[in-house]
């Protein structure tokens, strides 16, 4: 009896409701009623959930930003905070004329090319008694370095090591060497050699107590017989984690400790806005050394810092890791630069086909320190 009324009551609407107007009006009053019904169904839990998310998100953008700073459009980011250009560091002079006089301004002319115990003989008058007065000043040398690849947007990082030399010189640092062997021989010799911390099973599990932070140690050297023991703590190594690549692990720990402790510590580094441009800054020496000690040391100094660039490869025919180097006198504008040809050598060229393979071999038999 309902349903024939029901059907009767719709039979008799349909005219009504098939016209366009009437039509639409019910169409968006359904829509909205779904929709509110769709909103209002979902659990409370999900609207914390997705609050939270929002909120968290914002923390990071935040604490982003503080890291950062606000964005900078690249057309002024190699402006500084306070508006001014910021000068390249690389400066070229192969646009300038050769020297022709003995007496010449320097912004106007090339780089006068010493060799090296010229340079040095023009420091020791920058620290004569009659300037500075300073008979045991540092000399330094500033190594300019190219830091980019075969490709336009990647550069080589920055990267640091300690060189050992035939005549050390003291220097102000304190180098803290954390030394890991099982012998108990071992240990007291690697201590009195200089080790501020030497173990082995103890130290590691003080360790991953948490008791000895790592932090407090710049160099980490080990013996091969415990190398299987310090895997367990290889990602708090990071780094520092002693290999044979890195000249941290060895049988001689007692030599590894005084090489650490006398040799000579650079740092490489890298321009923030100048991506392709690197430079080393070290000491070499001190004034009252001989020539041919200083030199030496600089030989073994740009011979490892050689070594950690690229091999060139065919398509760079031109590309030198080092590019150019100055004799200078800390805390002075005197330089004098120094053919460093001489002392690199002819580079070896490598195809790019020979070191993919040698990348592929490298990985196949070192899959852990991937």
């Amino acid at each position: 009896m309902m349903a024939a009324s029901l059907l009767s009551s719709i039979t008799r609407l349909t005219p009504f409701i098939n016209r366009p107007a009437v039509f639409n009006v019910l169409v968006e009053g359904s829509r909205t009623l779904y929709i509110q019904s769709c909103l209002f169904r979902a659990k409370k839990g999900t609207r914390e959930r997705k609050l939270k998310l929002l909120k968290k998100r914002k923390a990071q953008k935040a604490a982003l930003l503080l890291k950062q700073g606000p964005y900078v459009p690249y057309t002024k980011r190699k402006q500084t905070k306070d508006g001014e250009t910021i000068q390249k560091r690389r400066i070229s002079d192969d646009d300038r004329e050769e020297i022709a006089d003995n007496v010449w301004h320097a912004d106007m002319f090339k780089f006068r090319v010493f060799s090296f115990e010229e340079a040095v003989k023009c420091v020791r008058e920058v620290f004569h008694p009659s300037i500075y007065n300073l008979p045991n000043a540092p000399i330094n040398a500033f190594i300019e370095l190219d830091m980019s690849t075969d490709k336009r947007t990647k550069f080589y990082e920055g990267f640091a090591n300690v060189v050992p030399v035939n005549y050390p010189f003291p220097q102000n640092d304190d180098r803290s060497i954390l030394a890991f062997c099982k012998l108990r021989e071992q240990m007291d010799d690697v201590t009195e050699a200089g080790a501020t911390l030497a173990g082995g099973a103890e130290i590691i599990k003080q360790i991953k107590r948490g008791k000895i932070k790592l932090p407090d140690f710049q160099f980490v050297i080990a013996h091969p017989n415990i190398m299987s023991e310090l895997i367990s703590i290889r990602g708090l190594l990071r780094k520092k984690f002693p290999s044979i690549e890195n000249g941290k692990l060895g049988v001689d720990l007692t030599q590894l400790v005084k090489d650490l402790r006398s040799g000579v510590k650079y740092e490489a580094k890298r321009d923030e806005f100048e991506m392709d441009y690197g430079y080393v800054d070290v000491a070499i020496g001190h004034v009252n050394m001989e020539t041919a000690h200083l030199e030496d040391n600089f030989q073994k100094v740009i011979e490892n810092i050689k070594t950690k660039g690229p091999k060139r490869k065919k398509n760079m025919d031109n590309y030198r890791f080092v590019t150019r180097c100055f004799i200078t006198a800390p805390d002075h504008t005197e330089k004098f630069k120094i053919a460093v040809e001489e002392y690199l050598g002819e580079e070896e060229v490598v195809s790019s086909d020979d070191e993919d393979e040698e990348g592929t071999a490298g990985s196949s038999e070192q899959p852990a320190q991937a």
